[in-house]
């Protein structure tokens, strides 16, 4: 009996995206949710068809192309005020040269032989918004770095999940998988390489440290899944002289 294709694996043949099969099979009412899943041989004969005669792959082409820029007349542009010296955004179509200060001081900007008054009410002014952009921008810094962190640590956890799903999937020597599998390397393995190679060649490397250099690498200072004060080395039990 002819074994049954799986979802990434004929994505991988009709040279598509596995989303793009499982989008292939919703069009066509096919209950068809996972990679992994197998497809009757009717399935994979009208995904076949339907990525034929609609243009799936050109369909996929244009989703990935960049969206067309805007006409460098009308894109906003970036200049320092010579004024106030604060960056402001220009190019509304309006001006044929870039302006030499900011709309706030287009009015008070520096000028020859200009009275002590204008320039202490100019200073005056600048101080005012420069304590607000240091403001905004202490802010922004630290809501970005809070952002960076969080999502580090999610990306070390879904890193450390996948990791542990997939070293759980090694071959044996009968030829088979620990999962149970009767090949190897069986469909989960499969799937890892069919969908990111970089991935699956990351988690090799990783399966050839040891437990400890593995949760370190894992999990870092937060040890929310191994104990890592544990090794390998049978020295590592021996008690201190």
């Amino acid at each position: 009996m002819k074994q049954r294709k799986r979802v990434f694996e004929l994505g991988r043949e009709l040279g598509v995206r596995l989303s793009t099969v499982i989008e292939i099979a919703g069009v066509l009412g096919l209950p068809v949710r996972r990679g992994i899943a197998q497809l009757t041989p009717r399935q994979e004969m009208l995904i076949r068809e339907e990525c034929d005669r609609h243009g799936w792959r050109d369909l996929e082409r244009r989703r990935s192309e960049p969206p067309a820029s805007t006409p460098l007349g009308n894109a906003p542009r970036y200049r320092t005020c010579e004024c106030c010296e604060l960056r402001f955004m220009y190019g509304d179509g309006q001006h044929s040269e870039p302006p030499r200060w900011c709309p706030s001081c287009q009015a008070h900007h520096e000028v020859a032989d200009e009275d002590p008054e204008r320039t202490i009410e100019r200073h005056r002014d600048h101080e005012q918004r420069l304590r607000t952009w240091f403001e905004h921008a202490r802010r922004s810094a630290s809501e970005s770095e809070y952002r960076m962190q969080m999502a580090f640590q999610s990306r070390q956890k879904w890193k450390a999940v996948l990791v542990e799903v997939v070293l759980g999937h090694e071959p044996t020597g009968d030829g088979k998988c620990t999962c149970g599998a009767s090949e190897t390397p069986c469909a989960t393995v499969r799937m890892v390489e069919s969908l990111n190679k970089g991935i699956a060649r990351e988690v090799e490397r990783l399966s050839g440290l040891s437990p400890k250099e593995l949760a370190e690498q894992l999990y870092g200072k937060e040890p929310w899944r191994v104990d890592l004060s544990t090794d390998d080395d049978p020295a590592a039990d021996k008690p201190a002289a």
